[in-house]
């Protein structure tokens, strides 16, 4: 099973951006794993989104 992962920014207006994160996964077993660590990758992705959002709002 292989997993890439993304991010994206991109700019709206002054002072404001929306960030876009994907995840692809690919291989036989991901049906499997993939429904398995749902809740687990949903919430590496949510603490990662929080980071980054803490990042650009320091300055």
């Amino acid at each position: 099973m292989t997993s890439v992962a993304g991010h994206r920014v991109g700019a709206l207006e002054v002072g404001r951006s929306r960030l876009t994160l994907t995840i692809e996964m690919r291989g036989f077993l991901v049906p499997v794993f993939g429904r398995m660590h749902r809740d687990l990758t949903t919430r590496h992705m949510r603490l990662e989104v929080e980071g980054l959002k803490r990042a650009a709002e320091s300055g």
